[in-house]
This record gives structure tokens, sequence and C-alpha cells, in this order.
């Protein structure tokens, strides 16, 4: 009898495994609270996010060019945020672009121009 205990004990938590999607429950939550906003150009500079450089304020992550943008995104983030929502961030910033070369690495601070 413990063996067949023991035995349905193991199916059912194979069958959990198995199932598509693995096990959750309905009202998972996202735990962190902080949302993605997906934006693919950075709100500093106009250039395009790296996919590793981000920040987050208010709940909200932004992502970034290079870790330069952070400095300036935290010293006026509601300038940086306005921008993006009403869309003036569609063009690489000139001087922001002459800080990075073609791999993205920098050869002047953010901060210098």
């Amino acid at each position: 009898m413990a063996k067949r205990i023991h035995m349905v004990v193991l199916l059912a938590c194979l069958t959990t495994l198995a199932w598509p999607g693995g096990f959750s429950f309905a009202n998972e939550v996202n735990t962190t609270g902080i949302v993605d906003v997906g934006n693919r150009y950075c709100p500093v500079s106009g250039d395009k996010v790296s996919g590793k450089h981000f920040v987050e304020y208010q709940g909200k992550r932004y992502g970034l060019c290079c870790s330069m943008c952070r400095n300036k995104f935290e010293a006026n983030p509601e300038k940086y945020i306005s921008q993006l929502e009403t869309g003036e961030i569609n063009e690489p910033d000139t001087d922001m672009a002459m800080a990075h070369d073609e791999s993205g690495e920098h050869h002047l601070d953010h901060g210098e121009m």
C-alpha cells in the first residue's frame, strides 16, 4: 500500500512538472512591481537603447543607451520622461551621438558636452 501511495505522489509531481507552462496560480502578480516602459530610444541621447543599461524611476524601468546617461536621467527624470511621452525623442542628439563610437563606447563623458 505504501508503494502505491509513493507512486501516486511521484506521478502527480511529474505530471505537474510536465504540464505546458509549468505550474502557476491564476492570481500570480509581478512581485517586483517594476513595469518595463519598453522604450527603444534613450530618453537622454536619442540613441537606440543598449538592452544592458536601465534606470528605474517611480516603479517604471527605462532603457538607456549607456551607463553615462544614467546620471543625466537621474538628475532630471521628469524632463526625460516627458520627452518620451510627447515623442520628442526621435532623432539622436548630435552632441550625444559624437560621444559614442560605432561599438557604443564613449570617447567623451556625456557630462562634458
